[in-house]
């Protein structure tokens, strides 16, 4: 979490300080491009992350790939994130970018239709049962607390043998 995480996220920070401070140079520009593309490819890295622990896991140095593949993501020498973008992921979003824009479009609608209705048929449930409920409620604070000691719970022939 340190090195995949913690290190890019306070180098992401850094970026964004120097490119308010000095407007958008082409440098700062540069350092900018290459965070969001390492935090995009972070994204899909850990949604796809648990389909390889679930089948892969038993590689030897598996969890060792993982580290450098992290690494050398935003690591400024390697560049690797910016070449996994440029050659792989830009191209497949693109190509889907349609398909994908109206997934989210109808799941926000579904999503929304759910909750809904969920709350509707909460509202109904109140509604229909709103004496069963304070009914309920009166009862349970009504009850008086139980006793110390235990005795309140020791059965009554328990106690006479």
């Amino acid at each position: 979490m340190v090195l995949g995480c913690a290190v890019p996220a306070y180098l992401t920070h850094k970026a964004v300080s120097a490119a308010g401070q000095q407007g958008v140079s082409p440098a700062a520009s540069q350092q900018l491009r290459h965070w969001c593309i390492y935090w995009l490819l972070l994204g899909f890295f850990l949604c796809l992350e648990w389909l390889a622990d679930m089948s892969i896991f038993w590689m030897p140095l598996y969890y060792e790939a993982k580290l450098v593949l992290v690494v050398a993501m935003w690591h400024p020498r390697t560049h690797v994130a910016v070449t996994l973008y440029d050659s792989y992921v830009l191209p497949l979003l693109r190509q889907n970018e349609a398909n994908i824009d109206r997934f989210f479009v109808e799941s926000r609608a579904r999503v929304a239709d759910a909750v809904t209705s969920q709350v509707t048929a909460a509202q109904g449930y109140v509604q229909n049962n709103a004496g069963v409920i304070v009914q309920s409620l009166k009862s349970f604070s009504e009850k008086p607390p139980m006793a110390s000691g235990g005795s309140a719970s020791t059965p009554t022939h328990a106690k006479a043998q």
